[in-house]
């Protein structure tokens, strides 16, 4: 059987948890959606020369 004080430290561990939980939902919505667009950019910048240097290939190529 648990002692009081084990039950405390498991009450307080617990609490923490809750709370460090709904604290870091919270920010990783806006952390997650601050990494979505610069990951968007970053593609995006890195997808155009691509397709620059396909275009500059096909057209020597003709």
């Amino acid at each position: 059987m648990k002692s009081t004080s084990e039950t405390n430290v498991c009450r307080k561990r617990r609490l923490f948890r809750d709370l460090s939980r709904e604290f870091l939902n919270s920010q990783m919505r806006q952390h997650f959606i601050t990494e979505v667009l610069l990951f968007g950019l970053l593609f995006a910048v890195s997808v155009w020369p691509i397709l620059s240097l396909a275009d500059a290939l096909s057209a020597s190529l003709e």
